[in-house]
């Protein structure tokens, strides 16, 4: 389980055992339900796939204890169904007598690195989508993936991050509202004049803190070439799976660059449609033509 997949994986998985455990406790059932299938699902799905763009097997033993923590979690919200599936794994007792799942450690180094994993590649996705808006069916593409990571946080930032931290803290791992946020940063000095970028920067860092309120205390430690370099074959697989020919290059020089935060790396998308066939044109009888030779590029429908 040394493997970054494999231990994300495991991670989640504790997460989702504490979230829907709190849940339940404050009678909160469709977050129970959120936590215990939804997340786990998407869990799995990312496992998955990470796992499929390496060519290596899943760790057994983690699989075996997602389907059965997923399935006592489950239980209180549909019994029936889950009885089912906990006598297909084999056990004899019913599982209104099994143990209820005890979290493990959750490790938010972990979940601050997933953080900034899923942030490129919603990115890359958004990014992919919009180049590909007007294709056709089939249409294949050649393209190269350029993900800009900031080298670390200016002053500003590490103000504004310091600044978070503590109403966070304050507000018992809630934010107070915007207008409050607002007011706090800048009355920190000289931060009127970074007002646009720093907007941002507030946004990015609330939704990371929505998501993982310990991940403001993580995300400056992340180390995200060698974190990206490490899935650079899973994001090469997106690329795959979207017709796309090309490769991903990562490159430590968004330090200035709007929209690249630390645990935020910005992807730049260039693509360049193939073309089917290319029909060679030539004109052979007037030596006189302005164009005697040109290529048309044909796509297919």
């Amino acid at each position: 389980k040394d493997r970054f997949m494999d231990k994300v994986f495991e991670t989640t998985i504790n997460q989702c055992i504490k979230s829907a455990d709190e849940s339940y406790k404050k009678m909160m059932y469709k977050d129970a339900l959120k936590y215990g299938f939804h997340d786990l699902q998407a869990a799995r799905i990312r496992y998955r796939d990470m796992a499929a763009a390496i060519s290596v097997a899943r760790h057994q033993d983690l699989i075996v204890h997602f389907m059965e923590v997923q399935c006592l979690l489950l239980s209180p919200i549909c019994p029936h169904i889950c009885e089912e599936i906990w006598s297909v794994f084999g056990k004899k007792d019913s599982i209104m007598h099994a143990r209820w799942p005890v979290a493990g450690d959750v490790d938010s180094q972990k979940l601050a690195e997933l953080a900034c994993l899923n942030a490129v590649l919603d990115d890359l996705c958004q990014k992919i989508a919009a180049h590909k808006s007007a294709e056709l069916p089939g249409m294949k593409y050649q393209g190269k993936i350029t993900i800009h990571v900031h080298n670390g946080y200016s002053a500003w930032q590490q103000s504004i991050v310091m600044c978070l931290k503590e109403m966070l803290e304050q507000g018992g791992q809630s934010f107070p509202e915007p207008e409050v946020i607002r007011n706090k940063v800048f009355s920190l000095p000289d931060m009127t004049q970074h007002e646009e970028r720093a907007t941002s920067f507030i946004e990015h860092l609330i939704q990371t803190a929505k998501h993982d309120p310990l991940a403001l205390s993580h995300m400056m430690s992340v180390e995200e070439v060698d974190l990206l370099e490490e899935n650079k074959p899973y994001l090469e697989k997106i690329m795959e799976d979207n017709n796309i020919d090309g490769h991903v290059a990562i490159v430590e020089d968004g330090s200035d660059m709007d929209n690249c935060y630390p645990a935020k790396p910005l992807c730049m998308v260039t693509l360049e449609a193939v073309a089917h066939v290319v029909i060679q044109v030539s004109n052979k009888q007037s030596s006189a033509a302005p164009c005697r030779e040109f290529n048309c590029p044909v796509f297919r429908e």
